[in-house]
This record gives C-alpha cells, sequence and structure tokens, in this order.
C-alpha cells in the first residue's frame, strides 16, 4: 500500500490528541514540510478551550500571534474563513482584499519567525466551524516542483480532521453526561421552543422542563441555555433541530 495511504489509514484508529500529533509529526517528516500546524475553530467559539491546535511551529511565533490577536488580520485565516480551496501563501499576497498594510505586515513577521512559504488547506465541518492545516517551510517553494507534496497534503488533511472530530466528541460526551430528558429539553430549546412549549411536546410540567435544562446548563458549564444549546450541538451531545 502507498505510504500516504497508510498513514491515512492509520489516522482512522488513533484515540488521543497526544497520538494524533505524534503520527503528524511523522507524517510531515516523511513529506520533508519544515513545520505544520492544525488549528480549529468552533462555529460559536465560546471560550479559549473551545479552540485546538497542534503541532510543531515555533512557540514563539503562535505565543505572539495570539497574544495580538493576528488571527483577526491573518490574510490565510480570513481566506480559510470563507473558502475551501487551499491557499498558497505567495498567491495570498497577489489577493487584493488581502493586501492593505496590515495583512502584508503578518506574511513579513511569519517569515521572521522562519515561516517563509506555506501551503495552507481549510476544512469546513457541521461542527467545527473553520478548521485548517497550515504547513510552512523555511525556504520560497516552487508550486509546480511540489506539485506531488501539495496533491499529499491535500489529501491527508481531511483525515486528520476526522481524527481530531472523532477524539474531541468522544472526549466532550464523556466529560458531560446528560439524561435522554435533558437532551430532549435541548434539542427542542434550539428549534425554539419555549419551556411552556416543550412541556406540552413531552407531557410534563413547564417546572420539570425548567429543571432539565437548569441541569444542562450546569452539567455544560455554561452561563444559560442559549449557551448549553451551542456547546451541546458543537460538541456532538445534541442534534439541532431544523
Amino acid at each position: 500500500m502507498n505510504k500516504i495511504l497508510e498513514q491515512a489509514e492509520k489516522l482512522k484508529q488513533i484515540k488521543s490528541i497526544e497520538a494524533l500529533t505524534l503520527h503528524c509529526n511523522e507524517i510531515m517528516d516523511s513529506l520533508d514540510i519544515d513545520y505544520y500546524i492544525f488549528r480549529y475553530y468552533p462555529p460559536l467559539q465560546l471560550t479559549e478551550d473551545d479552540m485546538l491546535s497542534f503541532g510543531n511551529y515555533p512557540e514563539q511565533w503562535i505565543d505572539y500571534y495570539d497574544i495580538n490577536e493576528l488571527v483577526k488580520i491573518d490574510p490565510i485565516h480570513l481566506h480559510c474563513k470563507s473558502h475551501s480551496t487551499p491557499i498558497f501563501w505567495q498567491e495570498a499576497k497577489k489577493i487584493k482584499q488581502f493586501n492593505a498594510s496590515e495583512h502584508r505586515q503578518v506574511m513579513t513577521l511569519a517569515e521572521s519567525a522562519g515561516l517563509k512559504d506555506g501551503i495552507t488547506i481549510p476544512v469546513h465541518g457541521l461542527r467545527r466551524g473553520v478548521a485548517f492545516l497550515s504547513t510552512a517551510f523555511h525556504r520560497t517553494i516552487s508550486i509546480e516542483k511540489e506539485i506531488r507534496n501539495i496533491a499529499n497534503i491535500q489529501w491527508i488533511t481531511p483525515f486528520i480532521y476526522e481524527a481530531v472530530n472523532r477524539i474531541e466528541l468522544s472526549n466532550s460526551q464523556n466529560k458531560t453526561v446528560l439524561s435522554k430528558r435533558e437532551k430532549e429539553c435541548l434539542a427542542w430549546a434550539s428549534s425554539g421552543k419555549t419551556s411552556w412549549e416543550i412541556s406540552q411536546i413531552l407531557g410534563v410540567s413547564e417546572r420539570t422542563v425548567n429543571f432539565h435544562l437548569t441541569n444542562a446548563t450546569q452539567k455544560t458549564n455554561s452561563s444559560n441555555r442559549i449557551q448549553a444549546i451551542a456547546r451541546s450541538i458543537i460538541h456532538g451531545i445534541i442534534e439541532p433541530m431544523y
């Protein structure tokens, strides 16, 4: 079996973020990639803990990037928010909407940190909002010469995403155990039903519905039912009712 196919198959069996990181390190080494980072931002980033990040980017650059909230002006991230197509960093510099001085500054700072050129693959999922794999190099790369590597990076990205999604959903569901009735109340509340309407649907008292919603809010470490609904959907505890 082709090596990249073997690596993709192994991703399906990994059960922890730590093991996933080690395997991704091996994959990137096999592809002669200097640096990589995988990040995802849920559709409602409720706290910093809801954003997951791993890879071998320089720690000083990650700290600087996060502390200064460069994500807000990073042309690569801005592209990933609204596109599913890969973006080559050298091409990002040519996109008019990302040609402001603040956008160019992020790219210059990244280059100073040793991330001279790169390729970023965005992934958009039902619960996980924007996710992406960024691969970076010490050198300027030739798109034509690196076409095979680019294909391999693009191929492996969805497998990494699925592994992260599976692990995070499993961890969240194990940490947050809601009763069947609590899930039902949250699910109906997610469709805009009031406590009274939910009580009529389920055949219980309005007080009982509020009791279950309060419990669900506490168990999800939320401040209100809206946040509890959002967190429960993001972490796969309930399915939204459309």
